[in-house]
């Protein structure tokens, strides 16, 4: 099956929706790190997203698992 980023709103309450993310070397390094860890571990993503026909796609430029630090809401 495919995997879908879902985005944590911004500072008006809104946002984007879901996007199916698309193969790439940095996808499958995700893949085999979360093989590995909890199921929702959550991750910051970074790169290229695209809208196609109203559907909503990612390529994947780099990951990493979140920080304490990064202030996300729980």
């Amino acid at each position: 099956g495919s995997w879908f980023a879902v985005f944590v709103s911004d500072s008006t309450g809104l946002s984007d929706p879901p996007c199916t993310i698309l193969p790439s070397e940095q996808f499958n390094k995700l893949i085999k790190w979360s093989k590995t860890k909890n199921y929702g571990t959550p991750v910051l993503l970074s790169g290229e997203y695209m809208n196609y026909y109203g559907h909503s796609f990612l390529v994947l430029n780099s990951w990493r698992v979140v920080h304490k630090t990064d202030s996300l809401p729980n």
